[in-house]
């Protein structure tokens, strides 16, 4: 990235640097990012260790204010706002799911509408959660049998069940009723 360019830098909690799993979900999110490369989704520009072993993420700083927000604000929105909204955010995680990727925490709290001028460009954010679909072997264990936002998962993902693209699309359906009903 370039020099005086505003960044947004994620670093793991100290407390969770010995944790195997808070630490893959970390590489799987860079990871993640690395391999999607799309005006929706946040740009990664680096990554790093720093000296007392925490992993970080240097992520495109997105100014603007998350979808929560605007619907808390403005409550419902016009169709024709949300399909500017939502076109954008399907062909992001289509791309995504081509690379084999489910982010499996689609709400409106990860989605950025970065402001230029009059343009918005939503912004899918928090890759934390992502799963490769033709991943092999065990999954995390966590304390935490159900991972995501529960107002915003499909029901296999609430079962802990395999998740697929069709998760995702589950998320944009709950995100699009909800948009449309705030």
């Amino acid at each position: 990235f370039r020099s005086g360019e505003l960044v947004a830098i994620k670093v793991l909690h100290l407390e969770l640097v010995r944790s195997v799993d808070a630490l893959t979900r970390f590489q799987r999110e860079l990871d993640a990012i690395e391999r999607l490369h799309h005006a929706n989704v946040v740009r990664g520009l680096g990554h790093g260790t720093l000296g007392d072993g925490r992993p970080y993420l240097v992520l495109e700083y997105v100014e603007g204010p998350s979808l929560r927000d605007v619907l808390h604000e403005r409550g419902a929105l016009p169709p024709a706002e949300m399909l500017t909204i939502l076109e954008p955010l399907c062909d992001a995680l289509a791309v995504a799911h081509g690379a084999g990727l489910v982010h499996r925490d689609v709400k409106a709290s990860n989605v950025i509408l970065a402001r230029r001028g009059t343009a918005t460009r939503p912004v899918l954010l928090d890759f934390g959660l992502v799963k490769l679909v033709d991943q092999v072997g065990p999954g995390l264990t966590s304390s935490r049998s159900m991972l995501g936002t529960p107002a915003a998962m499909a029901p296999e993902q609430m079962r802990g069940q395999p998740v697929d693209p069709r998760t995702d699309i589950y998320a944009l359906g709950l995100l699009a009723y909800h948009m449309g009903s705030e």
